[in-house]
């Protein structure tokens, strides 16, 4: 795991811009801190990053056990509320109690952090397999080219991009003329060869950032980008 340490919340900040930190341990002393757990949580690519107040501020003098503990569970609700995973309230104690204290504090951040990462690693997994399942979705399992729901995908986001740029851009249509007596007379396998075989040259003669699609039985949609 690689660690960074900074200064403030707006050092944190441009980290966050050109790096993805799994977990965050932050001061909850500093206000700034907790807007970045709010913005932290806004960020798509950051949403399960692990953030982790840290309160090392006395108890409020002269206030009563029921009073402090009232104070901890309102700033805990306001924490978790505001987009830290974590709120821990480690004040400082008396120096006799204070190596046992750090070595509690210690020990809660690496659970902490333990959880972090179970969940990281968990949401590693989901993405991968979302990744695949997208994949999946989108590949015409015959030909493996994109399909007709990955070419309702593509379609608008090249339509975007060429009036942005702007540079023209076509679409080809195709269709294998007679395909139907092809599967009459030899059958679906012959047929499904020959989809197959289309396919391939397709690709072959496609310049790399063309991309073809089959629209449905034996008809192909190509978009061509700057022509």
């Amino acid at each position: 795991m690689t660690k960074w340490q900074v200064e403030n919340a707006h050092e944190a900040t441009k980290l966050l811009e050109s790096a993805s930190p799994e977990v965050l341990l932050l001061q909850a002393a500093q206000q700034d801190n907790w807007e970045l757990c709010h913005t932290l949580k806004q960020k798509r690519h950051l949403i399960w990053s692990y953030c982790i107040l840290v309160d090392e501020r006395p108890y409020p003098a002269a206030h009563t056990t029921a009073e402090v503990l009232l104070r901890q569970t309102g700033l805990i609700t306001t924490a978790l509320e505001t987009g830290a995973d974590a709120y821990l309230w480690m004040p400082e104690i008396s120096t006799a109690q204070s190596q046992a204290s750090d070595n509690h504090l210690n020990r809660l951040i690496q659970a902490h952090i333990r959880i972090a990462m179970r969940r990281i690693q968990a949401y590693g997994e989901l993405s991968q397999t979302n990744d695949l399942l997208s994949a999946i979705a989108l590949v015409d399992p015959l030909t493996q080219l994109g399909n007709r729901r990955a070419f309702d995908w593509e379609l608008p986001r090249q339509i975007e991009a060429a009036r942005e740029q702007p540079h023209p851009l076509s679409l080809l249509v195709l269709d294998i003329d007679y395909f139907k007596r092809v599967n009459d007379k030899h059958g679906h396998l012959v047929g499904d060869q020959v989809l197959r075989m289309f396919a391939e040259r397709l690709r072959h003669h496609m310049r790399f950032y063309e991309t073809p699609f089959r629209y449905g039985g034996e008809e192909f949609v190509v978009l061509l980008q700057n022509t």
